[in-house]
């Protein structure tokens, strides 16, 4: 009989407690937040979800310290499922699990359907966590995030002075952004204030150093080239973190080459390697033009660092000797107009043009019969790369008419390339010029004959193949 009074009297006080809301849903002592659960089927689903929504009220009271995508994770883990990986959603995680529900309240809501009507339950559960143990769990997050974060540092810079730069600056970006809503929180300590502080500028000056202190040089910066041929040293760039007097080379990062279209044939690496090198190799320059050369290490925008930059000066150094024989009613002009047309143009084309005197023993009367011999008796010590050697003479006059006459000119030249040992160009070419006299007329078809000579013979020494 007394147990049963018991029992009555317990299930009377659950009847009325489900009738009579208590005074903490509508005015919560401090430190209690009231969780309210949505209108569920089950009784017990109800008290779970208003426990959670209290948890929920938890989390937002400590300044967003938790991303959004583990809030629903942390509600719903419990003590032996919690898993984080991150240190800070760790701790709040356990400090969160660890509050219990100090009361709950369960109202019945009918609901009808038709003629149907069907029973929900709605509860509120009065959940405390106390200022004290809100500071317990300050001096805990902000202790560990910072022990943690100091860690991940130490890392961070071990992988930077292995070559892994970008990793780094990355990963710093990361550590920044996972501290800084802490470092926010306007509640802290001066002892916590200044340990945060502290890592935060640790971090910034390791981020700092890195991004001012990227370079990137050459052991040569100026090369002389030869036209169609290449250089036969490969070329080496280095990219590096100065840290104090030390290079530390930067792994893995992109290069491009930058350089006036069809003046190079050359390979290149794209990344440096490990040593934070990379090499290009030169195989022909394609012009006599002189060619600046631009190299560009890129980083991932990620990094938000300028590229590093460095030009290449290929300077030319083309050596060549002229000598035009020209011949006028059998006189021999002593200033040539097609030999200095000639050198004009190949001076426009950055050619240097060398004394010719060296040449003086060559019979330029006979260039038709010229060849390899011939020009490799040359004094071989002029450090010349081509030589030309040509004639030109009035083959044939007539009179037209009294004050007209036609003279009709022959110019034959031969280039010989003296690295190669080969005449590469043969020509012959023949001009009609018109005038008030022989002289004159002769003048005007050497000028023509000269001039589209001149052209052709530029153009046959810039485009010629080396194998």
């Amino acid at each position: 009989m007394k147990h049963t009074t018991i029992i009555l009297l317990v299930l009377f006080s659950l009847v009325i407690a489900k009738d009579k809301a208590p005074s903490w849903i509508d005015n919560p002592p401090a430190g209690i937040y009231v969780g309210v659960s949505k209108v569920l089927e089950s009784e017990q689903e109800a008290r779970m979800d208003a426990v959670k929504d209290a948890k929920r009220q938890i989390i937002a009271t400590l300044g967003g310290m938790v991303e959004t995508e583990f809030v629903d994770q942390l509600i719903e883990e419990n003590a032996k499922t919690a898993s984080f990986t991150d240190s800070r959603v760790k701790i709040v995680a356990k400090n969160i699990i660890s509050v219990k529900a100090r009361d709950i309240f369960v109202e019945e809501v009918k609901e009808k359907s038709g003629f149907k009507k069907t029973l929900k339950y709605k509860a509120y559960a009065a959940v405390p966590f106390s200022k004290v143990e809100h500071e317990k769990f300050m001096i805990e997050l902000v202790t560990e995030t910072e022990a943690v974060s100091r860690s991940r540092l130490v890392e961070i810079e071990e992988k930077a002075l292995q070559g892994q730069v970008v990793f780094a600056i990355e990963e710093l970006t990361k550590l920044n952004n996972d501290y800084q809503n802490i470092l926010g929180i306007t509640s802290l300590t001066p002892q916590q204030s200044s340990l945060m502080k502290n890592l935060d500028q640790d971090v910034n000056f390791l981020s700092y150093n890195i991004r001012n202190n990227l370079r990137i040089d050459t052991p040569k910066q100026k090369l002389f080239t030869k036209l169609n041929h290449g250089i036969d040293e490969n070329i080496l760039i280095n990219i590096y973190w100065q840290k104090d007097n030390q290079k530390v080379p930067v792994q893995g990062i992109d290069v491009e080459f930058n350089y006036p279209e069809n003046s190079l044939n050359l390979n290149s690496i794209n990344k440096t390697n490990k040593n934070g090198q990379v090499y290009l190799s030169i195989n022909k320059v394609l012009t006599a033009k002189q060619i600046n050369l631009d190299v560009v290490a890129s980083f991932p925008d990620t990094c938000n660092i300028k590229p590093l930059q460095l030009t290449f000066h290929l300077i030319p150094d083309n050596k060549i000797a002229v000598m035009i024989s020209e011949t006028i009613l059998e006189e021999k002009v002593i200033d040539s107009y097609f030999e200095n047309f000639l050198m004009q143009q190949l001076s426009a084309s950055d050619f240097q043009i060398i004394d010719n005197k060296f040449m003086n023993s060559m019979n330029t009367k006979n260039v038709e019969f010229a060849n390899e011999g011939t020009f490799a008796r040359l004094d071989s010590d002029k450090n010349i790369d081509f030589i030309i050697l040509g004639s030109v003479s009035i083959d044939r006059t007539n009179k037209y008419m009294e004050g007209m006459f036609f003279a009709w000119s022959k110019a034959v030249v031969k280039v010989y390339d003296v690295q190669k040992n080969e005449i590469i160009a043969s020509l012959i070419h023949g001009e009609k010029g018109a005038g008030n006299s022989i002289k004159d007329a002769s003048v005007k078809a050497i000028k023509k004959a000269g001039e589209e000579l001149s052209k052709q013979i530029v153009e046959k020494i810039e485009t010629t193949e080396v194998e």
